[in-house]
């Protein structure tokens, strides 16, 4: 009886990881704070190496000029979130108010946050892809 109720006092615990949040829940909320210059909420969502490294100033400031010099996306579409190795992988397109469309890819680690497993963003190890704008004809 006993092992029992110490069983049923941990489920809540075990459901708790079960029901976290997804990657590709995590490059949502992430993109779309970004979007709507939410640059404290994005920054709650970079791992904890990332945040010990960057200040929630330095990350504003980052984002705030990089935005300056491309323009602030109004939207994007994630294509793909995919395991590799103890990581995943998010491709992403960001669409931006003059038309311009960019393909990103950014890191997610899984890290421990108050006994959960949880999914962060891996602040700047993120990429540009670069797509061959046309496939080369085998014979020539």
């Amino acid at each position: 009886m006993r092992k029992l109720l110490i069983l049923v006092g941990l489920l809540p615990l075990f459901s708790s990881c079960i029901k976290g949040e997804t990657p590709r829940d995590v490059v949502e909320r992430y993109l779309t704070a970004l979007e709507n210059e939410q640059y404290q909420e994005a920054y709650k969502l970079i791992d904890k190496i990332s945040q010990k490294y960057v200040s929630p100033e330095k990350f504003e400031e980052y984002w705030k000029q990089r935005f300056a010099k491309e323009g602030v996306p109004d939207s994007h579409r994630i294509y793909m979130v995919k395991e590799v190795n103890d990581t995943m992988m998010a491709d992403y397109r960001w669409f931006y108010p003059d038309g311009k469309k960019v393909d990103y890819a950014l890191k997610l680690t899984k890290t421990v946050d108050q006994g959960v497993w949880t999914w962060r963003v891996k602040f700047l190890k993120y990429r540009k892809v670069e797509k061959p704008l046309v496939p080369k004809k085998s014979g020539q």
